[in-house]
């Protein structure tokens, strides 16, 4: 007989699978770095078995306090209070960092504008472009970082270049614009030419959308 997952539980494991987006960790690292056993957290963000727990939801709180990630174990359970909220720059941000950002005198130079930018705004979030996608306003390779907003609040950024997760995941760089179904939006590219397989998302669920404040360009060396 197949299990039916009711709507709360369903919540929560959505609640549980965007805090560790606030990481940036996979699921895999987060569950290594937080001492949870991967079957239980994959049972927490896919709602199987008996889900996240009261219990589980205390532990998951005050593990990632200690990271500057403060959540309420009732928004956790039941949706109640403030989002998570991100306080100075994470240990496990930094990780994220060093492993995309080469070690150069540039790439220093930008680490440490990120690490600034990340310690001022609580909900600060980075990307470094991956495609042509967003010319000419964005080149490859240029770093991106905004501050994320959630729910009702990304209505007031249509039009604006954003960061964007989405709930399957996926985090990219595209103009956000009203969509025809309520509650959902459209990700435009703004290059024509664009060679990127998938320009344009329409009627997409968000996480969160971060307009774009602070903008890094990649140099690119030349030879004489």
């Amino acid at each position: 007989m197949t299990k039916v997952i009711s709507k709360d539980h369903q919540s929560r494991a959505k609640r549980v699978w965007s805090l560790r987006q606030l990481t940036q960790l996979s699921r895999r690292d987060f569950a290594k770095r937080y001492g949870i056993a991967a079957g239980t957290l994959q049972n927490w963000e896919d709602a199987s078995g008996n889900g996240l727990s009261e219990k589980g939801a205390y532990r998951l709180a005050n593990s990632l306090q200690a990271d500057g990630i403060f959540c309420a174990v009732e928004w956790l359970l039941h949706g109640i209070g403030d989002a998570p909220r991100v306080g100075n720059l994470l240990p496990a941000v930094t990780l994220a960092m060093s492993n995309i950002i080469p070690v150069n005198e540039e790439q220093t130079a930008i680490t440490e504008e990120l690490q600034l930018f990340c310690s001022h705004y609580p909900e600060a979030i980075y990307l470094q472009v991956k495609d042509d996608s967003m010319l000419p306003n964005y080149n490859l390779n240029d770093y991106v970082a905004g501050v994320r907003y959630y729910g009702s609040e990304i209505y007031n950024f249509i039009g604006e270049d954003c960061i964007v997760l989405l709930n399957t995941g996926e985090q990219l760089l595209r103009r956000l614009r009203y969509s025809n179904i309520p509650g959902l939006f459209d990700l435009l590219a703004i290059n024509p030419q664009t060679e990127s397989p998938k320009p344009y998302y329409y009627e997409v669920s968000l996480v969160y959308a971060a307009p774009i404040i602070w903008l890094r360009r990649h140099l690119i060396a030349t030879t004489a």
